[in-house]
């Protein structure tokens, strides 16, 4: 993913830079989601 980033920004690429960047961010939405979740699981005093 690093490398399709920085090969097409060098070439200005940009509906695939735009693309990658968007993945990129829903897949760290879900990861700091489920960890949350996971935490609240495992810690009854955490409201989620």
């Amino acid at each position: 993913m690093g490398r399709l980033l920085y090969t097409n920004t060098l070439n200005e690429n940009y509906p695939v830079i735009e693309a990658a960047l968007f993945i990129l961010s829903i897949v760290t939405i879900v990861a700091y989601s489920l960890v949350d979740f996971i935490h609240a699981w495992l810690d009854p005093r955490v409201k989620v």
